[in-house]
């Protein structure tokens, strides 16, 4: 069972879901920044966005600041700190977490590109994975029947399907050994703790509307994140926090104030509840290991 690292994950995320909006800068101006004017939210899509007639200037999406001069706009994730969560019942610290089936792997995600081909006289649609499937979770905009093969799903065929179209599927892979062969089922018990960690968002730029623009980007971010698979079954998100616009005093200096470029940042504080587990065979394992070699 993987230690999940939510820094990365946030990293990840924003900068995929950012770019992947910025290259569609009719939602932009339709749906997220409707409600802005259109002398901020046509210079920051003409700025930032990167479909066809304007400029695409990167947004660096990083977890320490730029080591060159900083770029005029970026965002930086950092981690704060956490704390081992204690409920009602006390100390979660070595507690049993669940159980774990050596045979199956994390829960993941993975974008499959539809093939359909005749079989039989008839038309046959399937999906074909990059890992052979222990579990299969689900498949959004699809609810038709299902049979795996390896790392293959079938589909009950539907008129509108086409060859080429794309599915986003969630499963848990077959864990394989080093040697590549298929892992035996195998139940162990999962210990560990439960930590609130606290993590921050530093929207940074020394254009206010541009932080203001990107915020409410990042507000439509957060509920497309909400639906990922990582976010329901590893990273319970408890709580969002919205600060206001402040000076950035730590690069307050006369290359970027006294020439009216003085950088300015807006924080996202975002909090969430996990679970560090390990299965109990851990022990075992490390017990079998020579250290001295």
């Amino acid at each position: 069972m993987a230690i999940p690292s939510v820094d990365s994950y946030l990293q990840r995320e924003l900068k995929q879901n950012l770019q992947a909006l910025l290259a569609k800068s009719y939602i932009i101006k339709e749906v997220i920044l409707k409600d802005f004017s259109d002398e901020i939210v046509n210079s920051f899509i003409n700025t930032y966005c990167t479909d066809a007639g304007h400029k695409g200037q990167e947004i660096p999406v990083s977890m320490t600041f730029p080591s060159t001069k900083q770029p005029a706009t970026f965002i930086l994730v950092q981690f704060k700190g956490g704390t081992e969560f204690d409920d009602e019942k006390g100390n979660s610290l070595g507690g049993v977490t669940g159980l774990v089936d050596q045979a199956t792997g994390d829960y993941m995600s993975e974008t499959a590109t539809l093939t359909v081909k005749p079989y039989n006289g008839f038309p046959q649609a399937s999906l074909h994975l990059k890992n052979p499937i222990s579990e299969l979770e689900s498949i959004p905009n699809y609810s038709g029947e299902t049979f795996i093969d390896g790392n293959v799903i079938y589909l009950q065929y539907a008129s509108g399907m086409s060859d080429g179209d794309t599915f986003k599927v969630f499963y848990s892979p077959q864990s394989v050994d080093h040697e590549g062969h298929a892992t035996g089922s195998d139940i162990t018990t999962a210990k560990g703790y439960d930590v609130m960690e606290n993590y921050t968002i530093d929207t940074v730029s020394n254009n206010n509307d541009t932080i203001r623009c990107l915020e409410a980007i990042f507000k439509t971010i957060f509920i497309y994140m909400k639906q990922n698979m990582t976010e329901q079954t590893e990273l319970r998100l408890s709580k969002l926090t919205f600060a206001g616009n402040d000076l950035l005093q730590e690069v307050n200096t006369a290359e970027n104030s006294l020439v009216g470029e003085q950088l300015y940042y807006r924080r996202i504080e975002i909090s969430y509840l996990l679970t560090y587990s390990v299965n109990t065979e851990v022990g075992t394992l490390l017990d079998s290991v020579s250290l001295s070699n």
